[in-house]
């Protein structure tokens, strides 16, 4: 009797906001009928072929690869479904998602209290130090009342500066005190140019649960583009900022402003961070505004491709980068930055804002070339105020319904698939250039789509085709190939370990050959060979420390072959954290390499040209091929890892 046919759905669900999702498998021939369910409404085609389609969905926060034969179940001809369409938020029973509810209005508080600055960087979008203007306590502690009415247990206060807010001391000390006394659960943090004091710095560490460190990466271009009003470099001040935390074991981010002098530096900003100790990165893109108009990327291409080459050199060393669009993956509500949804930004002239940036009259009367009273649309993102004479907080209703109603967005967007991200875009730069603020700004419009079809494709080649990364021989030279870069293979960086292995000799060459190239980006293969017969866990005891040796230097690696959890147990799972990390052959970096464009396999035999492969899956099924033993080696039997399938064991004739 003939097996049903089987309908496969691979499924990449982002349940952080970060770009390693978790991968589901769904396999069923059980089919339903289609008449109590309905395909998400909006699945986004990234990619065909002959073979599979990629597909992704917002508001099932995945990312869907089905192959060609299934594809034909999301025809509205058919009257079936398979099982696995279900199981993995393809279909849904509800019609539908609709429009999400605003909830926790101005959770989010940002305060400025002056704008006044230690640094000159040449592209302030605020124009630090500039002015003077100081922010009155009363007026933060009354904006605070009005937060801390929403009664809301996620709330965030963040310090932030059109200058540097430290500068502002004793009036964070006040109102920090006063938040734990108003909101104790609201999570408190503050944004720093990292010039500050020694009382400055144990402030933050005592006081503060969220803290952003700005620095351009490496000092070649902090000491070019953060400068301090005399022009002398700040490289030097800020890293001892970032050496001090790191030594107090206080968690902190590190913002990078990605400017045109920042393109195309990725290897040495990554090499220099890892040497510093840092562990988490975010970025922002340099506008227009301010000083900043000669340093922005002449595309939002180029912002995005930036951020992705990070993300890719970030997998050698377990780095954390906060990835600020894919916060917006499963938002249901059609807003992009918040803006009177749930973010309030308080400045030094005592404007209620809903734009992080603009809460200065100077900058925006600059800025809009007219006065903040006036009736203009993009006025409705300056709705309230402190009244001097009152002590009252005092918010124009009309404005405000005015900048919230865009949750209703133009009519241009409404059948926009990348409408949950970025809700119409900028209100301000809608505003700005096409008189209203739900209308969309064109060249912002476009970049948004691109960017956002480039990240989701990334994710989806790294963890559905996963063609790359490999390794390629040309002659005799090696090397290997991720999306964006190539790195050089040799005796000093590729590493075997085995039961013969000098470790201590091994440690001694790699600290060596890593002191050498400081100023480069140097990945270390580590591939441990080891017959069956000596798998024990002395071994895998010998390569935890050699692993931990590597992160004490803070190298960057990849182990290239399986690691059985027979060597070392659970601890394995945390031998390369922020990488992938295979426990079988599917993963392994060694199944196969490249070589006048046809894929050799490890057991010596060869496959077809690599790119007729579409996929990993593809390239791994021709290997299968050519085992003759397709039985796992003997010791692995009554393992208790294999018996249970947490571990698929090891061919017994690949070499």
């Amino acid at each position: 009797m003939k097996n049903p046919q089987s309908f496969s759905v691979k499924q990449l669900y982002f349940k952080s906001k970060n770009l390693r999702p978790e991968l589901k498998l769904f396999d069923s021939s059980v089919l339903f009928d289609k008449n109590n369910y309905i395909l998400q409404e909006d699945l986004l085609t990234l990619s065909e072929n002959r073979d599979v389609s990629i597909f992704f969905s917002n508001l099932a926060k995945s990312l869907y690869m089905i192959d060609s034969s299934s594809k034909k179940f999301l025809s509205h001809k058919e009257t079936m479904i398979p099982q696995s369409f279900v199981d993995s938020n393809i279909y849904v029973r509800k019609k539908g998602q609709k429009i999400g509810k605003i909830t926790g209005f101005f959770d989010i508080l940002y305060i400025a209290f002056s704008n006044d600055c230690n640094l000159r960087c040449r592209y302030c979008s605020t124009k630090g130090g500039e002015f003077k203007n100081t922010n009155d306590i009363t007026a933060v502690k009354k904006v605070i009342d009005l937060v801390a009415e929403q009664n809301n247990k996620n709330q965030i206060v963040k310090f932030l500066g059109e200058g540097e807010p430290s500068l502002n001391l004793k009036a964070i000390e006040e109102v920090t005190q006063y938040i734990r006394m108003k909101m104790p659960q609201t999570k408190i943090g503050i944004s720093t140019n990292g010039v500050v004091s020694d009382e400055v710095k144990v402030f933050f560490l005592d006081h503060m649960d969220k803290l952003q460190i700005s620095y351009d990466g490496c000092p070649e271009l902090q000491d070019k583009q953060r400068i301090f009003p005399d022009g002398s470099s700040s490289s030097k001040i800020v890293e001892d900022t970032i050496d001090y935390f790191i030594k107090k074991n206080k968690k902190f981010t590190i913002k990078i402003v990605v400017t045109k002098e920042t393109l195309g530096k990725e290897k040495k900003i990554m090499s220099h961070l890892q040497n510093l100790g840092v562990k988490t990165i975010s970025f922002s893109q340099q506008d227009e505004f301010g000083r900043g108009k000669d340093y922005c990327p002449s595309s939002m291409d180029e912002f995005t491709e930036f951020m992705l080459k990070m993300e890719e050199l970030s997998r050698f060393n377990g780095i954390k980068i906060n990835h600020g669009p894919i916060q917006s993956i499963g938002n249901t509500v059609p807003v992009g930055c918040g803006a009177g949804m749930n973010v309030l930004s308080f400045g030094p002239e005592k404007i209620l804002s809903g734009c992080l940036g603009f809460a200065s009259s100077e900058r925006i009367e600059e800025l809009l070339n007219q006065k903040i009273d006036s009736d203009s649309e993009v006025n409705a993102l300056f709705f309230g105020k402190y009244d001097d004479k009152t002590k009252k907080i005092e918010i124009d209703e009309k404005r405000l319904k005015k900048l919230r109603d865009r949750i209703n967005v133009h009519e241009i967007c409404q059948q926009c698939e990348f409408l949950y991200f970025c809700g119409a875009g900028c209100p301000l730069k809608n505003a700005l250039n096409n008189g209203e603020l739900k209308k969309p700004f064109k060249e912002y419009c476009e970049g948004t789509k691109s960017m956002f079809r480039k990240i989701l494709y990334y994710v989806s080649e790294r963890y559905f085709i996963e063609k790359l990364p490999y390794f390629k021989k040309k002659g005799d030279s090696t090397i290997f190939r991720t999306k964006y870069f190539e790195f050089p293979v040799n005796s000093n960086t590729f590493i075997i370990l085995d039961s013969n292995t000098d470790i201590d000799s091994i440690h001694s060459d790699i600290e060596k050959h890593m002191q050498k190239n400081m100023q480069e980006f140097v990945v270390f293969f580590i591939s441990p060979r080891i017959e069956a017969a000596e798998r024990n866990l002395q071994f895998g005891h010998d390569l935890l420390s050699f692993i931990r040796k590597l992160k004490s230097w803070r190298a960057s690696y990849m182990i290239t072959r399986p690691i059985f959890k027979c060597l070392a147990g659970k601890k394995t799972e945390g031998l390369s954290k922020g990488q992938d990390f295979a426990t079988d052959c599917t993963k392994c970096i060694e199944l196969f390499y490249v070589k006048d464009d046809v894929v050799h396999f490890c057991n010596g035999k060869k496959g077809k040209r690599f790119d007729s492969y579409t996929a990993r899956d593809e390239i791994l099924a021709d290997f299968y091929k050519t085992i003759e033993n397709k039985q796992p080696n003997e010791s692995c039997i009554f393992c208790p890892e294999f018996i249970r399938k947490k571990c698929n064991g090891c061919f017994s004739n690949p070499k």
